[in-house]
């Protein structure tokens, strides 16, 4: 549907058409992998050659993030995540009947600069954990990544096509901080997003339940006019790609539609503001993520009680 504000929004809703789903999913667990390397902003930012005098910790929030320093890359954090997520729902490699890769990066060696898209991070995780008999693809949506993945798991779970499904990622993004830090110059620089970003793997898997409890539910609102406040190439210069971003755009854009998809959502499901527990917002920085809650609040003219999880301090922004 398109709401007022121009937002095309997309829910797997409760009863499509006026006929519910012949099936229930849960999540039935979730698995991560974390370089052990971490780098704090203040040493990130002392290897930049101009912005040494850039608060970011105080501009972000973010006191340190982990990155791959040589001994990884996308498919082995993927991979690791993938069998951390399988051993916490203690589910068999061979009982998922899907697994979807929805990284951005896609790094394969020991090397930045090597980058592969066939086959798919999923096929290739998909044999490294025994999952030979699961369909395998990839899909890309950016930061949305894993919650794409898990939209198309979640539809196909409830419509019966399959029972169990991997949503899985592995983010080695961290070479664009590197890259930033060789142009920053202030906190206005189109690539000062990049100083914020952490290396992870993580791994969500979605089954079919019979169980009496809360279906899963998934949705999106794109803003296709703001497609280019956020860009990212590969620079034949530097190794691995940059990302460029219009920050204080990027932000405003945020912060105006974030409020509408939220009342949305809570509108088409029919829940009271009251039985939300937990808001779990993207990481980008700790200032971002406290004037989007205070927006959500005003645009509502309600108290948010729910707890917004916060841990882009310890990690930074990983991505997908």
């Amino acid at each position: 549907m398109q709401n007022r504000n121009g937002l095309h929004t997309v829910l797997c809703d409760p009863a499509p058409n006026g006929f519910p789903a012949p099936h229930r999913s849960r999540v039935a667990g979730i698995g991560r992998q974390l370089p052990p390397t971490r780098v704090s902003t203040a040493e990130l930012m002392e290897s930049t050659r101009r912005g040494r005098k850039i608060d970011l910790q105080r501009y972000t929030g973010i006191k340190e993030r982990r990155t791959l320093n040589g001994d990884g890359n996308s498919h082995s954090l993927a991979t690791a995540a993938a069998l951390d997520g399988l051993a916490n729902a203690e589910v068999l490699a061979t009982e998922l009947d899907a697994v979807i890769g929805c990284g951005i990066t896609r790094t394969r060696g020991n090397e930045t600069k090597l980058w592969g898209l066939e086959p798919p991070l999923a096929k290739i995780v998909a044999e490294e954990i025994g999952a030979t008999s699961a369909i395998a693809f990839d899909v890309g949506n950016a930061c949305a990544g894993m919650l794409t993945g898990a939209f198309i798991i979640n539809n196909w779970i409830r419509a019966g096509i399959i029972r169990r499904g991997m949503v899985v990622s592995g983010e080695n993004i961290t070479p664009i901080a590197r890259n930033a830090a060789l142009h920053v110059r202030n906190l206005l620089s189109r690539e000062v997003a990049s100083l914020t970003v952490g290396d992870a793997g993580a791994a969500i898997i979605l089954e079919r339940t019979e169980e009496d409890v809360h279906d899963v539910f998934c949705g999106f609102a794109t803003a296709a006019k703001h497609s280019r406040l956020c860009m990212a190439h590969v620079d034949h210069n530097d190794p691995g790609p940059r990302m460029f971003t219009r920050p204080v755009a990027l932000h405003n854009a945020a912060m105006k539609n974030m409020p509408v998809v939220y009342k949305d959502m809570l509108e088409s499901l029919g829940l009271p503001l009251e039985q939300i527990h937990h808001v779990i917002p993207h990481q980008t920085s700790r200032s971002a993520i406290k004037t989007g809650i205070r927006k959500i609040t005003e645009y509502l003219g309600q108290s948010l009680h729910s707890h917004a999880l916060m841990t882009v301090d310890r990690y930074g922004n990983t991505a997908s």
